[in-house]
């Protein structure tokens, strides 16, 4: 297996959902890595970003970041990138890596995790 990136877009196995009411990611999709590369170097897990190319069936949210196929290395389409749904991928489910994104891709996604984490000042919610 190839060297896992931060911004490397890697095609990831979720498996089946468990029955009909399950909301976890399922079936095979991209995903962007973005966990810090010294983890993924000594980690067989990594965080990643779920990728959609449903971009006219989602609302808005401030986590959606839009994701070009002509700035982005390898992706066939648009897709947007749900921050939302930050999660953890074995390294026995990456399937193969399919490309990267672009710098400027890589930081709008960083802030599109900050405000899903509540670490973004402008998107904060006071606790009561």
């Amino acid at each position: 297996m190839s060297e896992i990136r931060r911004g490397d877009i890697w095609m990831v196995d979720f498996g089946v959902p468990e029955d009909e009411n399950d909301h976890k990611l399922h079936g095979i999709r991209p995903v962007v890595i973005v966990s810090n590369d010294s983890a993924n170097r000594h980690s067989t897990v990594f965080h990643a970003v779920p990728l959609t190319s449903k971009i006219h069936k989602k609302t808005y949210l401030p986590t959606h970041i839009f994701i070009s196929s002509f700035k982005a290395v390898g992706l066939r389409t648009n897709s947007i990138a749900q921050c939302e749904q930050l999660c953890d991928v074995k390294d026995t489910d990456l399937i193969e890596k399919i490309g990267k994104v672009s710098k400027n891709q890589l930081r709008q996604i960083t802030k599109g995790m900050q405000i899903q984490l509540g670490m973004s000042t402008k998107h904060n919610n006071p606790i009561a």
